[in-house]
């Protein structure tokens, strides 16, 4: 598509059901400044444990990086999967995009999407 780094908004993993497809999908704005070659990477998790210690992990995994997007999804019964996707290398001289020093999280919960 042409994007470069700095136009990604957003990368999202979902599924549409427990065990389902994995879908991974990315937002972007190619009207945004160009800050050179685009070069994505990503730390993940896929583990049978807490939200709260996949957020922990992943506020970790964020450290020191420039981060483009956090998102987590259920994948079976036992697992669920947290990605962190951020862009690899340091960002340019004079760039507006600082790398993260302390990453915290918070959560909120209802009871349905309605």
């Amino acid at each position: 598509a042409g994007v470069r780094r700095g136009q990604v908004l957003g990368i999202d993993a979902h599924n549409s059901g427990e065990g389902g497809q994995a879908i991974l999908s990315a937002y972007y704005d190619m009207a945004l400044p160009d800050l050179g070659e685009l070069e994505i990477a990503y730390e993940v998790q896929n583990i049978s444990s807490s939200w709260a210690a996949l957020y922990e992990g992943a506020a970790g995994q964020a450290q020191g990086r420039d981060v483009i997007s956090m998102t987590g999804s259920i994948n079976t019964r036992e697992r669920s999967v947290f990605y962190v996707f951020y862009y690899q290398g340091d960002p340019p001289a004079g760039s507006q995009r600082p790398c993260l020093d302390r990453v915290e999280f918070v959560e909120c919960r209802s009871g349905s999407w309605n």
